[in-house]
């Protein structure tokens, strides 16, 4: 954040307060609050904002301001419970349209949305159901038992698990080994381990015991032999290998979300972690998107030189949007120090959950 501060990476209303640029302002949420959301829905509403969807973004190809008044795009990633139960109500009651990206393979599970409330939302026209990768999931980029997962609540996913099996990591259900890995849509290189490997683990883990951490020493080591049992066999994965695999995932996670939604177009694309690599970007060209959001500050190749590719969507963060211009405008400064405080916070409450 200091660095995209600095570098003056952020659109000019954050510093300044200016007048909006020729870019549509979008917006990134996770998990959210009612009073907080709440305050930033009635700041949109005091000043004349309405929301678009990504359709409309596409249709002017990311830049051009609505005839009708200044827009925005709201966005969520991940599908997180708070989207229907806190973000949903809020929209609808107020008159506002959001889009979010969600992830098929954990839609059910706790701490997320259910297909059904997918539906409802759809339905009513306020939220805009797309996609953000089939399971969010990581490659295997060395070799080597690195690190221990523990869940620390019902709520926590295994995304920084790389390539560990969604069924064998029922979510809040216990450990895992963490191998050095990346996103998959970000992998240059890495490699895929065999099925037996994770049943192996899985296998120690339920002698040694899942979830106990006084117990981490010994699952490193019982896991740093299976893998060398089985390292022989990991497939190494480089350049169409590793391409195919995105353009599969990105399928897969349209299929799904189509499926459960009949009659409903999935063609934008949020990148997990908001990292891509050049060729990720033409997979999903070839996979029919139209869209694909990434974040302000990230370096990697963009995707409008590539012939092809869908549109690029720069977001920031919706702790920005209230520096939106407007009665109630909130400076940089302020949100700053919210937004840090809102991190200690968090990060304190980690190490309690850890200790």
């Amino acid at each position: 954040m200091a660095r995209t501060v600095r570098d003056k990476q952020y659109p000019a209303f954050v510093y300044a307060g200016a007048q909006l640029g020729p870019d549509v302002p979008v917006f990134f949420y996770h998990q959210v609050e009612e009073r907080e959301f709440e305050t930033d829905l009635v700041h949109l509403r005091r000043n004349g904002y309405r929301t678009l969807s990504c359709d409309e973004l596409a249709a002017s190809g990311g830049d051009g301001r609505p005839a009708d008044g200044e827009g925005v795009v709201l966005t969520f990633d991940d599908g997180l419970s708070s989207l229907y139960q806190t973000a949903y109500p809020l929209l609808r009651r107020l008159g506002f349209r959001a889009v979010a990206y969600v992830v098929p393979a954990y839609i059910g599970h706790p701490g997320f949305v259910d297909w059904e409330q997918c539906a409802e939302m759809a339905k009513s026209g306020v939220i805009d159901i797309q996609a953000h990768s089939f399971s969010h999931s990581m490659v295997v980029t060395d070799l080597r038992i690195a690190d221990v997962w523990f869940p620390s609540s019902d709520r926590d996913v295994p995304w920084t698990v790389p390539e560990l099996p969604l069924q064998e990591a029922e979510i809040g259900a216990g450990a895992a080994p963490v191998l050095p890995g990346t996103p998959l849509y970000a992998a240059g290189r890495g490699f895929r381990l065999p099925r037996a490997f994770w049943e192996d683990c899985r296998s120690v883990a339920n002698r040694v015991g899942w979830c106990r951490r006084s117990n981490r020493d010994r699952l490193l080591e019982a896991w740093a032999d299976a893998l060398a049992d089985h390292r022989g066999a990991a497939e190494c994965l480089t350049g169409e290998r590793l391409r195919g695999m995105v353009k599969d995932d990105a399928s897969r996670c349209r299929a799904a979300i189509e499926e459960r939604l009949p009659g409903h177009h999935v063609r934008h694309f949020a990148y997990p972690w908001a990292r891509h690599r050049p060729e990720s970007w033409t997979a999903l060209g070839e996979s029919g998107f139209r869209t694909a959001a990434i974040a302000l500050g990230v370096k990697e190749g963009a995707g409008p030189d590539l012939q092809g590719a869908p549109t690029e969507i720069r977001r920031v963060s919706g702790d920005f949007l209230r520096c939106l211009p407007g009665d109630g405008r909130r400076g940089l400064a302020s949100v700053i120090v919210r937004k840090t405080a809102r991190r200690l916070r968090r990060d304190r409450g980690n190490d309690d959950a850890n200790g």
